[in-house]
């Protein structure tokens, strides 16, 4: 692995988000990155660099996910990963939520785009301290 695309593998360095992003949107790194104009035409060697180091990162990910292979197959990483404990979207929450009621009332949704606003009442609530069990429930 080169210099460029070990810093690229970093996950504290921003290389690899804007390199992406240049990627997508096909312009040139060192422009999105502002370290040149637009009005120079083509690409420059540097730009060349950070493409290919970016196509070396991505081409050592694992196809299941965006982890590197040659970490994640280690012999000694056999069995040593653990699940993180789970986040849940509540907005995506809400969504499937309001998908199933309207799929069980037989409710027609082609074409039909449902939002979501955060109820600030609720988000008040929710940030209120929990009340300890009463003693005769396990409390303390």
């Amino acid at each position: 692995m080169t210099g460029l695309t070990e810093r690229i593998a970093s996950d504290s360095d921003p290389l690899r988000f804007l390199l992406r992003t240049a990627k997508a949107w096909r312009v040139p790194p060192t422009v999105l990155l502002g370290l040149r104009t637009v009005d120079t035409a083509g690409w420059t060697r540097q730009d060349t660099d950070y493409a290919l180091a970016l196509e070396d990162y991505e081409a050592g990910l694992c196809p299941g996910g965006d982890h590197l292979l040659a970490e994640t197959s280690k012999r000694e990483h056999d069995g040593a990963y653990r699940p993180n404990d789970p986040r849940r979207c509540h907005y995506c929450t809400a969504k499937a939520v309001t998908a199933k009621a309207a799929e069980k009332r037989d409710v027609d949704t082609t074409g039909v785009y449902f939002t979501f606003s955060l109820d600030p009442d609720v988000v008040a609530l929710n940030q209120q301290p929990v009340p300890p069990l009463p003693p005769e429930l396990g409390g303390p």
